[in-house]
């Protein structure tokens, strides 16, 4: 949602705004990131997909506690 606003060149709409709110980073899941976990497979292929580059994916794994 805030790729898509900064995209856009917009402001987030309130609703937009409510969403971003809720959202406390990958640090709940680091195994998500861990290539060697084969249970999250198919969410991590998606969440690489959804993602859309190497750099973006590289940012989201280093919030992940350790």
């Amino acid at each position: 949602m805030l790729d898509r606003c900064r995209r856009e060149e917009r402001w987030a709409t309130p609703d937009e705004q409510a969403v971003l709110a809720r959202w406390a980073a990958w640090g709940a899941i680091p195994q998500l990131f861990n290539e060697s976990v084969a249970d999250h497979a198919d969410s991590r292929a998606r969440v690489r997909e959804l993602l859309g580059s190497d750099e973006a994916w590289e940012a989201a794994r280093t919030t992940t506690l350790n």
